[in-house]
Protein backbone atom coordinates (compact mmCIF):
# COMPACT_ATOMS: atom_id res chain seq x y z
CA UNK A 1 0.00 0.00 0.00
CA UNK A 2 2.95 2.60 0.80
CA UNK A 3 4.59 1.59 -2.50
CA UNK A 4 1.35 2.96 -4.02
CA UNK A 5 0.73 5.81 -2.23
CA UNK A 6 4.61 6.89 -3.23
CA UNK A 7 3.44 5.71 -6.86
CA UNK A 8 0.87 8.40 -6.87
CA UNK A 9 2.72 11.14 -4.77
CA UNK A 10 5.44 10.74 -7.14
CA UNK A 11 3.10 11.02 -10.07
CA UNK A 12 0.49 14.11 -8.91
CA UNK A 13 4.41 15.94 -8.39
CA UNK A 14 5.13 15.31 -12.04
CA UNK A 15 2.10 15.97 -12.97
CA UNK A 16 1.96 19.45 -11.36
CA UNK A 17 5.66 20.12 -12.78
CA UNK A 18 4.96 19.43 -16.06
CA UNK A 19 1.73 21.47 -15.83
CA UNK A 20 3.74 24.26 -13.87
CA UNK A 21 6.62 24.13 -17.04
CA UNK A 22 3.70 24.14 -20.04
CA UNK A 23 2.22 27.44 -17.90
CA UNK A 24 5.65 29.02 -17.88
CA UNK A 25 6.20 28.56 -21.62
CA UNK A 26 3.20 30.09 -23.07
CA UNK A 27 4.62 33.54 -21.62
CA UNK A 28 8.25 32.65 -21.86
CA UNK A 29 10.32 35.67 -20.59
CA UNK A 30 13.95 36.02 -20.50
CA UNK A 31 15.17 35.00 -17.24
CA UNK A 32 17.79 33.03 -16.18
CA UNK A 33 16.33 31.92 -12.70
CA UNK A 34 15.12 28.55 -13.44
CA UNK A 35 14.85 27.34 -9.60
CA UNK A 36 11.08 27.49 -9.59
CA UNK A 37 11.73 28.68 -6.20
CA UNK A 38 9.38 31.47 -4.90
CA UNK A 39 7.35 30.83 -8.02
CA UNK A 40 3.28 30.64 -8.09
CA UNK A 41 1.53 27.29 -7.62
CA UNK A 42 0.67 25.67 -4.69
CA UNK A 43 2.66 25.60 -2.00
CA UNK A 44 5.10 22.53 -2.79
CA UNK A 45 5.47 22.83 -6.31
CA UNK A 46 7.95 26.04 -5.75
CA UNK A 47 10.07 22.78 -4.12
CA UNK A 48 9.78 20.07 -7.13
CA UNK A 49 12.38 20.02 -9.88
CA UNK A 50 12.13 18.24 -12.67
CA UNK A 51 13.86 17.31 -15.41
CA UNK A 52 12.16 19.74 -18.07
CA UNK A 53 12.73 22.81 -16.12
CA UNK A 54 16.21 21.94 -14.70
CA UNK A 55 17.27 20.83 -18.61
CA UNK A 56 15.47 23.73 -20.15
CA UNK A 57 18.26 25.85 -22.59
CA UNK A 58 18.03 29.59 -22.17
CA UNK A 59 15.38 31.41 -24.84
CA UNK A 60 16.52 33.20 -27.98
CA UNK A 61 15.93 36.58 -26.23
CA UNK A 62 18.45 35.98 -23.67
CA UNK A 63 21.69 35.78 -25.54
CA UNK A 64 21.83 39.30 -25.92
CA UNK A 65 21.72 40.54 -23.06
CA UNK A 66 24.41 37.44 -22.07
CA UNK A 67 26.95 38.43 -24.28
CA UNK A 68 28.84 40.58 -22.31
CA UNK A 69 28.52 38.59 -19.23
CA UNK A 70 30.16 35.50 -21.46
CA UNK A 71 31.81 37.65 -24.18
CA UNK A 72 30.04 36.24 -26.89
CA UNK A 73 31.31 37.11 -30.48
CA UNK A 74 28.82 38.98 -32.97
CA UNK A 75 28.62 35.71 -34.67
CA UNK A 76 28.18 33.13 -31.89
CA UNK A 77 25.24 35.35 -30.66
CA UNK A 78 23.91 34.76 -34.29
CA UNK A 79 24.54 31.19 -34.03
CA UNK A 80 23.04 31.10 -30.57
CA UNK A 81 19.67 32.81 -30.98
CA UNK A 82 19.59 30.45 -34.53
CA UNK A 83 19.94 27.36 -32.41
CA UNK A 84 17.56 28.67 -29.07
CA UNK A 85 14.30 30.00 -31.90
CA UNK A 86 14.50 26.50 -33.72
CA UNK A 87 14.36 24.87 -30.42
CA UNK A 88 11.72 26.46 -28.74
CA UNK A 89 9.66 26.34 -32.14
CA UNK A 90 10.51 21.85 -31.56
CA UNK A 91 10.15 21.99 -28.27
CA UNK A 92 6.85 23.85 -27.57
CA UNK A 93 4.72 21.13 -29.31
CA UNK A 94 6.86 18.51 -27.07
CA UNK A 95 6.07 20.64 -24.08
CA UNK A 96 2.10 20.91 -25.21
CA UNK A 97 2.01 16.87 -25.54
CA UNK A 98 3.95 16.56 -22.16
CA UNK A 99 1.40 19.25 -20.32
CA UNK A 100 -1.53 17.12 -22.24
CA UNK A 101 -0.62 14.03 -21.13
CA UNK A 102 0.12 15.33 -17.75
CA UNK A 103 -3.29 17.04 -17.36
CA UNK A 104 -5.06 12.93 -18.26
CA UNK A 105 -3.08 11.71 -15.91
CA UNK A 106 -4.51 14.42 -13.30
CA UNK A 107 -8.17 13.70 -14.44
CA UNK A 108 -7.09 9.93 -13.37
CA UNK A 109 -6.07 10.43 -10.26
CA UNK A 110 -9.08 12.69 -9.21
CA UNK A 111 -11.20 10.85 -11.17
CA UNK A 112 -14.57 9.43 -9.10
CA UNK A 113 -13.48 5.64 -9.68
CA UNK A 114 -9.72 4.91 -9.44
CA UNK A 115 -8.61 3.01 -12.32
CA UNK A 116 -5.12 2.20 -11.12
CA UNK A 117 -4.44 0.36 -14.75
CA UNK A 118 -5.41 3.32 -16.23
CA UNK A 119 -3.36 5.17 -14.24
CA UNK A 120 -0.56 2.89 -14.72
CA UNK A 121 -0.99 3.48 -18.66
CA UNK A 122 -1.09 7.86 -17.81
CA UNK A 123 1.95 7.46 -16.07
CA UNK A 124 3.83 5.86 -18.67
CA UNK A 125 2.71 8.36 -21.94
CA UNK A 126 3.32 11.25 -19.55
CA UNK A 127 6.64 10.11 -18.47
CA UNK A 128 6.97 9.03 -22.55
CA UNK A 129 6.24 12.77 -23.26
CA UNK A 130 8.08 14.17 -20.27
CA UNK A 131 11.37 12.02 -21.84
CA UNK A 132 10.87 13.64 -25.56
CA UNK A 133 10.90 17.34 -23.89
CA UNK A 134 14.00 16.42 -22.46
CA UNK A 135 15.91 15.04 -25.08
CA UNK A 136 14.60 17.72 -27.33
CA UNK A 137 16.27 20.14 -24.44
CA UNK A 138 19.59 18.09 -24.18
CA UNK A 139 20.32 18.35 -27.98
CA UNK A 140 19.83 21.80 -27.94
CA UNK A 141 21.76 22.32 -25.03
CA UNK A 142 24.75 20.30 -27.27
CA UNK A 143 24.53 22.68 -30.21
CA UNK A 144 24.76 25.59 -27.83
CA UNK A 145 27.71 23.76 -25.81
CA UNK A 146 29.48 23.67 -29.69
CA UNK A 147 29.45 27.15 -30.07
CA UNK A 148 30.76 28.77 -26.64
CA UNK A 149 33.96 28.44 -25.18
CA UNK A 150 34.48 26.19 -22.26
CA UNK A 151 35.19 29.60 -20.21
CA UNK A 152 31.82 31.07 -21.74
CA UNK A 153 30.44 27.73 -20.66
CA UNK A 154 31.07 28.44 -17.20
CA UNK A 155 30.31 31.87 -17.13
CA UNK A 156 26.30 30.53 -18.75
CA UNK A 157 26.19 28.11 -16.11
CA UNK A 158 27.27 30.66 -13.47
CA UNK A 159 24.68 33.21 -14.83
CA UNK A 160 21.94 30.66 -14.49
CA UNK A 161 22.40 29.42 -11.16
CA UNK A 162 19.77 30.84 -8.78
CA UNK A 163 20.22 33.79 -6.79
Amino acid sequence: MKLKLLLVVLLLAATICAAVVYGQSAARQPRMNRSGAGQGGPGFTSLVMCAMMTSAPPPAAIWDGLASTLGLADDQITKLKEISAKGEESISGLRKNAADAAEALREALFASSYDTQKVGELAAVAQKAEAAVVSANINQWRQIRAVLTADQSIALKNAMKAP
